[in-house]
């Protein structure tokens, strides 16, 4: 019997797959914009470790990571190199994957870039727009209303008490105790220069095309859709 710490409850409960046998397993995996450092790998390495421990006992694991290649800091330093945003980060991809050999990191059958997932990002984000739990602003980004969802913060248990009414973050990471509604579609800036996308979004005024790229935060979950369906067993960071 294989017990996990549960982020939810904080106790140690026994593992049972949603399909007897079938573990889906997905991780969080890096922002290709740089060399992996050894706090990445030390994760990694603990992922490969956990995975191999399933299959030990006698469970096939689905393994799945993504590869963050659309984002604050691949713009940002892919424009200082003075690269195309695919050249510049699959460098950095190819140099991830060789120290994955090196660890003998081998478990993990899937990797998936985010920029092959941007209309999964879309329809995702459209489907929150539809069930109101996020919304256009004015200049054109669509943010997530945490509002909307009572149990949002429960995994780190968050206390909403001071939340401020339509706060905002618009840039991909910010302070891990923010309250602030964040970033799904992110608008057109001139800073990103030749890396954007265009998105035909429907709302309650019409349809609306915006100008941008796809949020941080809205990737895993799109990933995860695309590579694992509604639910997964394991989410690991």
């Amino acid at each position: 019997m294989l017990s996990l710490y549960n982020t939810l409850t904080r106790t140690i409960d026994p593992f049972k797959p949603l399909k007897e046998n079938t573990v889906k397993f997905y991780a969080c995996g890096p922002t290709v914009y740089n060399y992996a450092h050894i706090g990445n790998l030390c994760c990694y390495t603990f992922e490969d470790i956990i995975i191999r421990s399933l299959e030990f006992l006698g469970y096939h694991v689905d393994t799945l990571m993504n590869l963050t290649d659309i984002d604050d800091k691949t713009i940002r330093d892919s424009q200082k190199e003075h690269k195309t945003l695919k050249e510049f980060t699959q460098l950095y991809t190819t140099l991830f994957f060789e120290d994955l050999k090196k660890l003998n990191i081998t478990s993990f059958s899937r990797f998936k870039p985010i920029s092959e997932l941007v209309p999964e990002m879309v329809g995702m984000t459209q489907r929150l727009i539809d069930t109101k739990h996020a919304y256009v602003s004015d200049d054109g980004s669509v943010y997530f209303d945490i509002k909307s969802f009572k149990k949002y913060g429960n995994l780190a248990h968050l206390d909403t008490k001071g939340m401020k009414a339509g706060a905002r973050v618009k840039q991909d990471e910010y302070e891990k105790e923010s309250v602030s509604d964040f970033a799904l579609w992110k608008s057109y800036d001139d800073a990103d220069g030749e890396n954007f996308w265009e998105a035909d979004f429907e709302t309650t005024d019409g349809t609306k095309r915006l100008k941008g790229r796809p949020g941080w935060h809205i990737e895993c979950s799109a990933c995860n859709l695309w590579g694992h369906g509604e639910q997964i067993d394991i989410h690991m960071g």
